[in-house]
């Protein structure tokens, strides 16, 4: 972490941005009463022990069983665990959220060494310990061990470790990292048959003398599968067949995903009928369920054409700059008044202001609607009920347009204003259907998805009004943007904007990555912070096809450069888009003025979509 371009010593904390495991299996009742019907659980990369665990217990207390919270956190701890915390259900709390000693499993902390001997170690638990255990032992490094034998005397629990040559010291944290009878437990769940789903069949029979034994049977979606013997019903000369042995006959689905549910029978008495025929007859049923279990079902295709491709009216490229400081307007106002955009300056289109606070956005407004500078202000990144405020205090600025972010921003300022809204990245126009659709809704320009490759761009731009579309030519990549607030967690003890003292109004933040390179961290005028990618990208090789295509409207966006870099750096741009600089030139000068350098991103991917399903048939 370094604030104000100085490391700020953390000690053991090295993992800033990775948060506790949400665990609201607590807050379920309360949730249901307000009338959430559905629930989601994650589990990316996690084991299917966690998974097994994990529904089990939100399951039982979804359907009404007693909570046991702390019997059920010790479970979900030992199957993955970065500790937990409730999120934001019982609101905001930045202290909370982060250890920031850890990034990985650790499993449910049970206490510190008190006492080490000379094959055992003391702590104070009440968490039942067992032989077979795995133990997670840490200080300023970690230590794992599975458990030998262990003896309680009370609270006080002795500890024999399998692994007998670790350096262990009094006062590490020990946490119970993995449970081999809770795993063993949870894989019956599916390795078991006596666990696994099984579909109920109902199975309808019919049998009389001189015919064929023949057997309907229907799962629970209605589809239906006919069966019947190669022999006819013969007289009986000993036993004949009886309804409750055809029923236990075809009732032995065992080795199946099947259980028999209904069982109706219309069989003449006096008949017979070999066993091994009824075997192949319950055999033959299963397979021709199965196979039509896994047909596809049949789908109605809506037809979707895309929008042919748009001719492009000659008119002026653009360029929009979105400052994100009031330092960068200074700055910017300063060299157009000392001309130092002259002769270029017809090709500044948009000014944009995304400051991390909203005190600063009259006075800029103003300073460039001086300079006859067209304006607007971004909204926020997200909405919530409530967060109308925000949206207020855009309208009360009077820019010429607002930058908005999110659909719920569009609704309201459509009903609140008439100030034109144009829209940006974060609603996702990735195809000119969406495009098409967000423009409908009122707004002038929408800004294409990062998530685009250049083929892919290009694509979007051909069938699409290219005049009412924005493409990114400079900027650093957004890579995540969260509710925690780093700068209230770690540069002050508040737990939320009401007390942490708003150090994000003071100071500068950049959190530097195991390789070296500084991100920097903003946040705005909720406290969500928006991390960005350290190495810049730029779409410069992509003007000549743009501008060629139609597209009307280029961003570059600054972040936290001063006058000097921003002013270069707008005028690099200015040039190319003039034709006062090649591509290769311009590329190479930006290089220079960027710490990491300058790159392409994910416009320079080639990837294209695969249907890997098909693919695993041919």
């Amino acid at each position: 972490l370094y604030v104000d371009d100085k490391k700020k010593e953390m000690g053991d904390k090295k993992y800033l941005v990775s948060p506790k495991d949400l665990m609201g299996i607590g807050e379920i009742k309360e949730l249901k009463a307000l009338g959430i019907n559905s629930f989601k659980i994650e589990g990316r990369l996690k084991t299917p022990e966690y998974v097994a665990s994990t529904a089990r217990n939100y399951r039982e207390v979804m359907d009404g069983h007693e909570l046991k919270l702390g019997q059920r956190a010790t479970e979900l701890s030992s199957t993955y665990s970065r500790g937990f915390f409730t999120g934001w259900l019982k609101g905001v709390d930045h202290q909370q959220l982060v250890d920031g000693t850890f990034s990985a499993h650790r499993g449910l902390e049970l206490g510190v060494i008190k006492e080490i001997k000379k094959k055992t170690f003391i702590i104070e638990t009440n968490t039942k310990l067992e032989a077979g255990m795995g133990l997670l032992l840490v200080n300023k490094e970690e230590l794992g061990s599975k458990i030998f034998d262990v003896k309680k005397v009370g609270k006080l629990v002795e500890v024999e470790l399998v692994q007998k040559n670790l350096t262990l010291t009094k006062g590490m944290k020990v946490y119970l990292n993995s449970d081999e009878g809770l795993d063993k437990e949870l894989q019956k769940g599916w390795q078991s048959r006596e666990f696994q789903k099984r579909i109920s069949l109902k199975m309808i029979v019919q049998g009389v003398y001189n015919e064929p034994i023949l057997v309907k049977a229907i799962d629970p979606d209605g589809r239906e599968v006919y069966a019947q013997t190669i022999s006819f019903m013969a007289p009986a000369k000993n036993r004949s067949l009886t309804e409750a042995e055809l029923k236990t006959e075809l009732s032995s689905l065992g080795g199946s995903i099947y259980e028999l549910g209904s069982f109706e029978c219309f069989i003449q008495e006096g008949c017979f009928m070999n066993h091994r025929e009824l075997k192949d007859l319950r055999r033959e049923l299963i397979e021709k369920m199965n196979a039509v279990r896994i047909l596809p079902k049949p789908m109605v295709v809506n037809k979707v054409e895309l929008p042919a491709v748009r001719l492009v009216n000659s008119s002026s490229t653009g360029l929009n700059i979105l400052l994100r400081s009031k330092a960068q307007v200074d700055g910017f106002a300063e060299g157009m008044k000392q001309g130092l955009y002259q002769g270029l300056d017809h090709s500044i289109h948009l000014v944009v202001l995304d400051f991390e606070f909203g005190k600063d956005y009259a006075a800029s407004i103003e300073m460039l609607k001086e300079l006859n500078v067209t304006t607007a202000i971004a909204t926020t990144r997200i909405l919530k009920p409530k967060e109308y405020h925000n949206l207020k205090m855009i309208i009360r600025c009077k820019p010429d347009k607002i930058l908005v972010r999110n659909l719920g921003a569009i609704e309201f300022l459509r009903n609140e204003c008439s100030i034109p809204l144009i829209g940006d990245f974060s609603l996702n126009v990735t195809n000119s259907l969406t495009a098409d659709y967000l423009l409908s809704k009122g707004l002038e320009t929408v800004n294409t998805s990062y998530d685009l490759n250049q083929e892919q761009l290009l694509d979007l731009i051909s069938h699409s009004d290219p005049s009412k579309l924005e493409v990114t030519l400079h900027q650093y990549m957004p890579e995540f943007h969260m509710e925690h607030c780093v700068f209230a967690a770690f540069l002050s003890t508040g737990s939320s904007f009401k007390d942490c003292g708003k150090p994000c109004e003071k100071h500068e933040v950049k959190l530097k990555d195991p390789y070296g390179n500084w991100h920097f961290l903003k946040a705005d005028h909720e406290c969500r912070n928006t991390f960005f990618k350290a190495t810049p990208q730029s779409a410069s090789f992509l003007l000549g096809e743009l501008k060629a295509r139609g597209v009307k409207s280029l961003r570059i966006e600054a972040l936290n450069e001063n006058t000097k870099d921003l002013t270069h750096k707008i005028l690099v741009y200015l040039k190319l888009l003039n034709g006062g600089m090649t591509s290769q030139s311009a590329v190479e000068e930006l290089k220079v003025m960027e710490s990491y350098g300058l790159g392409k991103g994910q416009l320079n991917k080639t990837d294209t979509y695969k249907d890997r399903k098909k693919e695993s048939t041919t």
